[in-house]
């Protein structure tokens, strides 16, 4: 049998994971005690769940992307070697500005150095 306190570490597990309707499900179970494999399969059915829902948005995010990827991948084809500053351009990234950070600091005070 499964003890409580995993019960509840599996549902947490779950709500974090963007699956609140399984995490309620599998915390209200409270005392029921159900067989260890009837567990083990819901457990399973959960992260076959969470890993298919993460794989959709994975081919959601390159389709979405696909034009920039193609380009990257052809400038590296015909280059071999593409530089930060290169792929920012390609993919429509902003440059980074290395500003230094002042910890603790307003952004007004950092700006101006005081």
């Amino acid at each position: 049998m499964c003890p409580r306190w995993a019960r509840h570490v599996f549902a947490v597990l779950l709500s974090r994971a963007g699956h609140r309707d399984l995490a309620a499900e599998e915390d209200d179970r409270g005392g029921d005690h159900q067989p260890e494999q009837q567990h083990d399969d819901r457990a399973d059915r959960a992260v076959r769940r969470i890993v298919s829902d993460a794989l959709d948005e994975a081919i959601a995010l390159l389709n979405l992307h696909r034009t920039q990827l193609d380009a990257l991948a052809n400038t590296l084809i015909q280059e071999e070697t593409v530089e930060e500053e290169q792929i920012r351009v390609i993919m429509g990234v902003p440059p980074v500005h290395d500003e230094p950070v002042v910890v603790g600091a307003t952004p007004h005070e950092a700006t101006n150095g005081e």
